[in-house]
């Protein structure tokens, strides 16, 4: 079962207090001063574990809205080319002519060329 968390202060607070003592010499005797430098180096560890964790759920947050954001982005993407695909739709529907508006057809019709008009229409394939 997990101790409960001190506060980040609090545990900076005691870190600080045994610092003090290990540079002063206030420990008392061998045994204590190998119990205060084990709690600095598990306070040191607690502080370097919530630092990480915090920067491990900051960039995740960041991630979130990145992801977000291209998400938002993709959408709008789509859309415009759906409508850029429709607005094309239309142009090549729009350039299709029906066969009886077509120059060569004219021209087998009538018996001679359609004056100047199938040019264009030849030389782009007959769209």
């Amino acid at each position: 079962m997990r101790r409960p968390q001190q506060p980040h202060e609090e545990l900076e607070q005691e870190l600080r207090t045994l610092e003090e003592q290990c540079t002063t010499g206030d420990a008392g005797g061998d045994g204590q001063d190998e119990n205060i430098k084990k709690r600095v180096r598990s306070i040191k560890n607690c502080l370097a574990a919530k630092k990480s964790r915090e920067q491990a759920r900051s960039y995740v947050q960041e991630l979130e809205k990145k992801m977000s954001s291209l998400e938002q982005q993709n959408a709008d993407l789509a859309r415009r080319l759906a409508i850029a695909e429709a607005e094309n739709d239309a142009f090549k529907r729009g350039l299709k002519r029906p066969a009886e508006n077509c120059p060569e057809e004219q021209e087998n019709r009538e018996g001679e060329p359609a004056a100047g008009r199938g040019s264009l229409y030849v030389l782009h394939g007959g769209v």
